[in-house]
């Protein structure tokens, strides 16, 4: 006699509401520092974050860490402290326990770039890598190292390393169309994309290189061409998909335009 026993399993699957914790002052309570610029980068359960505030009479920049998914912090550690000049909008990439920080020195004088090989805890002496240089990006893929700035003259210009930091290759000019900021550089697979704001026009143009810098294809105009300015693009790369957001000026200056 055969006995068959039939399993039956209750799969229940519980859906949750995300809940956000109440805001959270990072810098010191005493602080009284405007900080500005933030630009946090995450790396498993280590949060990396850059900012520059205005330290007697000066603009320094400073950084803070996080190794508990932004439990605790610590810092504020000035990485400029003995750069006579103002030092403002960083931006911050890692990969491992190595840190990268680009921040422009002056008025558009020069990019700087300060490393960190231990996961913050010290830090190497700045570096001048472009001048005249503005408004730059860095990205970091592995020992590989992407910089994108802006030269006085308008024009888009890229620095790339291949021993994460120690020696870098020649500036090279990407193009020569007027951009007074880049919004973003993104790395992905063997791709590097750029979205950008260009003052020509006032649009958002593209750039992209397929060989990691080697060569570079652009730039393709995004926003519509027409007598709005298209401001403030924000890019973001999910496989091979490239987006790009940004707000056009036809909404008031309040609305955004998806491509």
């Amino acid at each position: 006699m055969k006995k068959i026993i039939i399993l039956n399993l209750l799969i229940s699957t519980l859906y949750s509401q995300i809940v956000w914790g109440p805001d959270i002052k990072i810098s010191p309570p005493q602080d009284s520092l405007n900080e500005y610029h933030p630009r946090a980068i995450a790396w498993k359960d280590t949060i990396h974050l850059v900012y520059y505030a205005l330290h007697h009479s000066q603009y320094d920049i400073f950084y803070m860490r996080s190794t508990d998914k932004g439990e605790t912090w610590e810092g504020p550690i000035n990485l400029t402290i003995n750069d006579p000049d103002d030092a403002v909008l960083p931006w911050i990439t890692c990969w491992g326990k190595k840190v990268h920080v680009v921040y422009q020195c002056g008025y558009g004088d020069s990019v700087m770039y300060i490393r960190s090989l231990d996961g913050g805890e010290t830090w190497s002496n700045p570096i001048r890598l472009i001048k005249p240089g503005a408004h730059s990006r860095i990205e970091a893929k592995a020992d590989t190292l992407f910089v994108i700035s802006t030269s006085q003259q308008g024009s888009l210009v890229f620095r790339r390393s291949f021993d994460f930091g120690n020696n870098w290759e020649p500036i090279r000019v990407i193009d020569t169309i007027t951009l007074p900021q880049i919004k973003k550089i993104v790395n992905i697979s063997h791709f590097l994309h750029i979205g950008i704001e260009g003052t020509a026009e006032w649009e958002i143009f593209y750039f992209r290189s397929p060989d990691l810098g080697n060569t570079w294809e652009g730039p393709f105009l995004i926003s519509p061409l027409d007598n709005w300015a298209s401001q403030f693009p924000s890019l973001a790369v999910s496989d091979s998909n490239v987006y790009i957001l940004w707000m056009e000026g036809m909404y008031c200056s309040f609305g955004a335009w998806f491509n």
